[in-house]
């Protein structure tokens, strides 16, 4: 899938300089074409209202204004054909019925001009944007949200309720919406793919070891704040026909299957693999499904999971892999990671020998800046 976006990059501070300042202390400070791509960076920095477009001297070259009262919500990409897709929400959250990190509200679509094409809004006391969201080769746009799940519904799911610090519980879904009619036209809920070993009497009582397709609905977030999972990225292959989801309260990356219909989605069976909406793959942390303990997780918080299909030829090396930012994995320092499933085109499945998922380990690990070797 060679998605449209020239870049994406969100959470920054954003500043702006010229290259040619002799006195140039912020902003860019190396530049070098034969390592650099040939284009643009487009920046939607955090706690203020614009998106710009820089080129690889630093200056910026265009911009798209807000109102101040917006702030990111939290992703903008912008496609060949100059169309901005962004993410947004009022700087005001406090009485949100729904509000944690990453919290979105509103999509949009704005041309060139900055005149707005199209917006959709979700942020109620049920359901509320978050994070981030991909654009489709049709047109189509699939979303992050929360959704709110009530203390009787948790305990009916075999939650330990006892564990949730304000009796309730906002696991996350995906939808896709086709901006030309405003219908959400698929969708997939975490909350339909869970199994748990707590309560033989509730819900999804089974095996956990057994079912690594399924998401333990006791596992995650330690301190019991409702945003349980807070997956922060999302992509989509369309050439997979797959969306993934990091989710770091899980330490995990999953990929869901996007040749079902909403209906297979919610169920086990349907798609192209015959699972249905059960998680296709899950990598980083197996103590998630009970087949490895702490020494075997090899994600920590991450942030940015995304194929390696821009900027690249289908012959490269690290095409079609997985990169990401794997924020926590040292008291001091984080890396950059890429690693390659075990993914068979013919059976539609992804590989788990000796019951984890492969790879055993990255195909690459980045370290910046290398620590010196006495």
């Amino acid at each position: 899938m060679k998605r449209n976006k020239l870049l994406q990059l969100c959470v920054l501070s954003l500043f702006s300089v010229s290259i040619f300042a002799q006195d140039n202390t912020v902003g860019l400070l190396s530049y070098d074409p034969v390592k650099a791509y040939d284009g643009y960076n487009l920046m939607f920095p955090h706690n203020q209202p614009n998106v710009y477009l820089l080129n690889n001297c630093g200056e910026i070259v265009h911009s798209w204004e807000d109102d101040a009262n917006f702030r990111p919500g939290n992703m903008a990409y912008l496609t060949e054909d100059g169309l901005l897709y962004k993410g947004k929400r009022e700087a005001a959250v406090a009485g949100d019925a729904i509000w944690a990190g990453g919290g979105g509200a509103i999509l949009e679509i704005r041309d060139w001009d900055n005149t707005l094409l199209w917006s959709f809004e979700m942020n109620d006391d049920q359901f509320r944007l978050h994070h981030d969201f991909a654009v489709t080769e049709e047109g189509t746009i699939i979303a992050l949200a929360w959704e709110l799940k009530t203390l009787e519904e948790c305990h009916q799911a075999g939650r330990d309720t006892a564990t949730l610090a304000q009796a309730e519980l906002w696991p996350d879904w995906v939808f896709e919406i086709d901006p030309a009619t405003d219908e959400i036209i698929w969708e997939w809920h975490a909350w339909d793919h869970l199994i748990q070993d707590f309560n033989d009497e509730a819900d999804n009582f089974g095996a956990i070891a057994n079912h690594p397709e399924l998401i333990d609905v006791n596992y995650g977030r330690p301190d019991g704040h409702p945003d349980w999972m807070h997956a922060n990225s999302l992509d989509y292959s369309d050439e997979l026909k797959q969306i993934m989801l990091s989710v770091p309260y899980f330490d995990e990356i999953w990929i869901i299957d996007h040749t079902t219909t909403t209906e297979e989605a919610a169920s086990h069976n349907g798609g192209f693999g015959g699972r249905g909406g059960d998680l296709m793959f899950r990598w980083g942390n197996p103590l998630t499904y009970q087949a490895g303990d702490t020494v075997d997780q090899q994600l920590f918080f991450q942030h940015d999971a995304h194929w390696v299909d821009d900027f690249l030829e289908a012959n490269h090396p690290q095409y079609g892999k997985i990169a990401l930012f794997n924020n926590r994995v040292g008291a001091d320092f984080s890396t950059a990671n890429i690693l390659a499933p075990d993914w068979d085109m013919y059976k539609w499945r992804y590989g788990i020998p000796n019951g984890t998922f492969a790879p055993a380990d990255f195909d690459l690990t980045y370290t910046h800046p290398v620590a010196p070797t006495n």
